[in-house]
């Protein structure tokens, strides 16, 4: 086997920067309502995950019954719970009229938008990683300097964006003077 080809390996915080740009990307085309129904489904999928992950995942493992039926299947829990993550948030997508509401008939500034975009990437990354095994989750913000910053201020991924809902709502509306 020929040794004098160099092998490249790309570093997790590579693909994370990746994964990133591309929803950030992909937000950005997508008007302001949909930004705004997709913060608001990945809140949904956040809560549901954290309620009845465990629960699910159980039950495709065998340990949970509904009356008297289970299933066992060999499931890592992870991938239960992401995918009951993601199947939320592609729901929302598909149904995204929920919070159009929110926006309609206000001027919406590039910023506000690329704001909306990046706290909607950063709290889906964090949501993610959250959702592994915590051995897994210890290894991989060891070898990523990018997962351990967006994990260690999870709590701030959590609030930025219900912070900029607020503030985006303050600052489009129209100055009434009688």
């Amino acid at each position: 086997m020929p040794t004098d080809g160099v092998l490249i390996v790309p570093k997790w915080d590579l693909i994370i920067v990746g994964i990133l740009v591309f929803f950030a990307v992909y937000s950005l085309i997508l008007q302001k309502e949909k930004i705004l129904a997709s913060i608001v489904a990945l809140y949904v999928a956040i809560v549901v995950t954290e309620v009845w992950g465990d629960k699910v995942a159980a039950f495709f493992m065998g340990q949970n019954f509904i009356g008297s039926f289970w299933v066992k299947a060999n499931l890592d829990p992870f991938w239960v719970k992401l995918t009951i993550f993601l199947g939320i948030i592609v729901f929302f997508a598909v149904r995204s009229d929920l919070v159009s509401s929110m926006a309609k008939d206000t001027p919406s500034s590039f910023l506000m938008i690329l704001l909306y975009s990046a706290s909607y990437t950063a709290l889906l990354a964090t949501s993610i990683l959250k959702l592994l095994p915590q051995p897994t989750l210890n290894l991989f913000i060891l070898q990523s300097k990018l997962a351990s910053f967006l994990y260690t201020h999870l709590s701030w991924w959590v609030i930025l964006p219900v912070a900029l809902i607020i503030i985006g709502g303050y600052s489009n509306k129209p100055n009434h003077r009688d």
